[in-house]
């Protein structure tokens, strides 16, 4: 009885090991223009699609009315762990608004493979045409 019931309490401990993901939702918050306002960013969830829809709504409990998903698994959101990389560009558009837009990109290997994730994130998701931009967040989970 001892053997079965140890047997259940590793397969459960296992079970929940492997669901407990680190996934990554991120969303960010425009004005009328399109430019990014600010960013939600949360860890912790089964899926980054919940993890994505936690983030969205942060940033409508703080106020925002216009807020989109912008996570995905090519940019490394859905890892258990790795590095992640957040940055920023402000520049002025084609029509001469001023713009900011924000990217998100992970890696299970490098800070370098995620900070192009980012890149990618941000070309996808803003009129961001590569200009500069800066590393806001840089770190391990």
């Amino acid at each position: 009885m001892k053997i079965i019931a140890l047997n259940l309490f590793l397969s459960l401990s296992l079970f929940l090991t492997n669901s407990a993901k680190a996934q990554l939702g991120f969303a960010v918050a425009t004005d009328a223009n399109g430019s990014q306002l600010t960013y939600g960013l949360v860890f912790g969830y089964n899926t980054s699609s919940k993890a994505k829809m936690q983030a969205m709504v942060e940033l409508r409990l703080k106020g925002y009315d216009k807020v989109f998903g912008a996570t995905g698994a090519e940019y490394g959101h859905g890892l258990k762990t790795g590095f992640y990389v957040l940055i920023k560009s402000s520049f002025i558009s084609e029509n001469g608004k001023a713009m900011n837009c924000y990217g998100l990109g992970a890696s299970a290997k490098t800070f370098d493979e995620a900070e192009f994730r980012a890149q990618r994130n941000m070309f996808t998701y803003s009129k961001w045409d590569e200009e500069a931009y800066t590393v806001l967040i840089s770190k391990e989970y």
